[in-house]
């Protein structure tokens, strides 16, 4: 929960900058974006991030627990995403989601993407 609790201030900032085209073709909630957005340019990412639903942390994250995150990176590579950004967020302990990254998350992920 901490984890996608953390990732929600970063997507909203994200949404509010990223390209139009980019949120029309994902399959994110387009009121919640809109929603967000508006919240961001009033108010801040900080202020807007307790918008964003779960629906669009789902489209835009690989945030949970490990398997969360290996189903979220599988489901990218499986959509042609050859390299996730994994520097940005890394939820609340930022040690602990680098050691799970190297480890597990990155041996299951080569194995489903090799």
């Amino acid at each position: 929960r901490a984890a996608r609790v953390a990732v929600r201030e970063v997507l909203a900032y994200y949404l509010w900058r990223v390209e139009g085209i980019v949120v029309e073709t994902s399959g994110a909630d387009p009121d919640n974006v809109s929603a967000v957005r508006a919240a961001v340019a009033r108010s801040g990412a900080a202020a807007a991030a307790s918008l964003v639903s779960e629906q669009v942390i789902d489209t835009f994250a690989a945030a949970g627990t490990v398997d969360d995150v290996i189903d979220g990176l599988a489901a990218f590579a499986d959509a042609g995403l050859d390299v996730p950004l994994a520097w940005h967020t890394l939820g609340p302990d930022r040690e602990a989601a680098l050691t799970m990254l190297a480890g597990p998350v990155r041996s299951a992920v080569t194995r489903v993407t090799t």
